[in-house]
């Protein structure tokens, strides 16, 4: 029953699609049909503003944090099930069902559930993205890195094969998701970093 509850509870919180609202609330668009199509935050930065796009990260974060902090609670600390609160909201974020499926990409997601995890992982890689971002000018390469790092930093920290399999599938979906922008940073025609910081919006 618990199981269960841990995927009902992280699916549907990770439907609430920050971009999608922002866009329809602020801008009167929706963003699946602007910039790259991709209902997340990288997208929303590029359609309407870093602003915008920080305050879509910060919400989709928190919608896998939430899940599992909710999980943890109510499961008495089970750290497993709180990771698998943690991995169905970022399904649920990628896979909306309300959105007809199309969601974003789940990075924010990803981060959202060091956070709801380890406070030090959280901070560690999250400086590690920063960092990566800012040297390289593409967020796909801070991004990447964070794909690699997660899981390395969970399995050597001792966390369970559970909690530590379930985190690789994640990074695994959210680099499938990400195969775009990696083709299009091979070609040179992803955007930049100081592209989008600068808009004027």
């Amino acid at each position: 029953m618990n199981t269960l509850l841990a995927i009902i509870i992280g699916y549907f919180l990770g439907n609430i699609n920050a971009s999608y609202i922002l866009g329809k609330v602020f801008k009167g668009i929706d963003i699946r049909e602007k910039g790259t199509s991709n209902a997340g935050a990288s997208n929303a930065v590029i359609v309407m503003g870093w602003k915008f796009g920080a305050a879509t990260f910060l919400i989709d974060a928190l919608k896998a944090a939430v899940a599992m902090w909710i999980v943890k609670y109510i499961t008495n600390g089970n750290t497993d099930l709180a990771v698998l609160a943690g991995v169905m909201a970022m399904v649920g974020h990628i896979f909306p069902i309300f959105l007809k499926f199309k969601g974003g990409k789940g990075i924010a997601s990803i981060l959202g559930i060091m956070v709801g995890l380890n406070g030090f992982i959280a901070l560690a890689l999250y400086i590690t993205i920063v960092l990566g971002t800012v040297i390289s000018n593409y967020l796909i390469f801070g991004e990447f890195l964070i794909l690699i790092l997660f899981p390395i930093a969970v399995y050597l920290l001792g966390y369970s094969n559970l909690a530590v399999t379930l985190i690789i599938l994640a990074c695994l979906l959210s680099t499938y998701k990400l195969r775009e922008n990696i083709i299009r940073t091979f070609k040179g025609t992803e955007q930049t970093l100081s592209s989008v910081l600068f808009k004027n919006k």
